[in-house]
């Protein structure tokens, strides 16, 4: 059934005789108030799409079908309750309730979800049962300025790739990780209220992308040097003073972000190190020695305490070998071009 963009359409009738339903899309639908109850009934639904129905305010407490992929209420800014959804519904995909700013519970839902997107929404709390959705691969929760905890049991979720909790305002801490989470490869925490990371963060080898920023975090643990997988760490804006000197080595390190902190030295960095931002750090005084030839981004703007002039005969240094290069290149195209 597809009556999306339907500008006048308050509401839908019983669908109850309507048995072999797959999908109902409402899409834009304005002027929707209510989904008529009997949908929870439509044992063959497979997908759900209500996003943009600015107006609707009463959907069914549950939804029985235990063939459903997809549940879209993105942008729902009235709805309040999210339908319990089966627990055995085995093929359940997606969750989406971004930006329903009405919704202050977590969603009951299937074990089997894979993709929970929550940003926006007036979630308080995570229960400690998110640990029975093991099949989660990405939860986002990005601006849930209400959002204050985040429970120990998040560890169990061993199929979890993507933890966004990005502008959660009133999140203080992360909790620790009990066991490994071999599955992590993002971790979102930049813009919450953390003021430190657990020691047990070095659980998460295998993690490739740690965003810090914009936090009143103000040192980083020695264990940072445990995640052997990490390529990108985004400090900028935090209240850190200065870095571990274990960073160096995290050896797959690709992209450091140190723009805008009170950093007054830098200690040996990675060699895989290819970017590297310290804008506006108007503290940074000195740098360890390290080589330019590997860097492609340099943001050393705003660094009025830096010692200019050597920084800048580093730079010509690696200019002057890109250059030979280029000019190596361009023999070796010419030559083959004159075969």
């Amino acid at each position: 059934m597809d009556l999306r963009g339907s500008p006048y359409l308050l509401e839908i009738p019983d669908l109850s005789m309507a048995e072999n339903i797959e999908s109902i899309n409402l899409k834009f639908c304005k002027s929707l108030i209510e989904v008529n109850p009997s949908i929870q009934y439509l044992t063959k639904l497979e997908v759900l799409q209500l996003s943009y129905c600015d107006n609707l305010r009463s959907l069914p407490s549950r939804i029985g079908s235990k063939v459903l992929r997809i549940l879209d209420l993105y942008h729902c800014i009235n709805v309040r309750i999210c339908p319990a959804i089966s627990g055995n519904s085995p093929v359940l995909r997606k969750v989406d309730l971004q930006f329903c700013a009405n919704i202050t519970k977590f969603p009951e839902i299937s074990g089997n979800v894979k993709y929970l997107y929550l940003q926006g929404t007036a979630i308080k709390e995570v229960p400690s049962s998110i640990e029975f959705l093991t099949a989660l691969v990405r939860l986002y929760m990005t601006n849930c300025k209400q959002l204050s905890s985040i429970p120990s049991s998040i560890c169990k979720l061993k199929s979890l790739e993507v933890l966004g909790l990005s502008g959660c305002s009133k999140l203080e801490s992360f909790p620790e990780i009990m066991e490994p989470m071999e599955s992590l490869r993002r971790l979102e925490l930049d813009a919450t209220a953390i003021k430190e990371l657990p020691s047990s963060i070095k659980y998460l080898k295998f993690l490739t992308q740690l965003k810090l920023g914009v936090t009143a975090i103000e040192e980083l643990s020695s264990s940072i040097a445990q995640l052997k997988s990490l390529t990108h760490l985004d400090l900028g804006g935090t209240a850190i003073k200065e870095l571990p000197s274990s960073i160096e080595h995290l050896k797959c390190l690709k992209h450091l972000d140190l723009s805008g902190t009170g950093i007054k030295e830098l200690p040996e960095l990675p060699s895989s190190l290819t970017a590297l931002d310290v804008n506006d750090c108007k503290s940074l005084q000195t740098l360890s020695r390290f080589n330019l030839r590997n860097f492609q981004e340099l943001n050393f703007a705003n660094c009025f305490k830096l010692d200019q002039k050597k920084l800048m005969a580093d730079v010509q240094c690696k200019i002057q070998v890109n250059l030979h290069k280029f000019s190596l290149l361009l023999m070796i195209i010419n030559y083959i071009l004159n075969l």
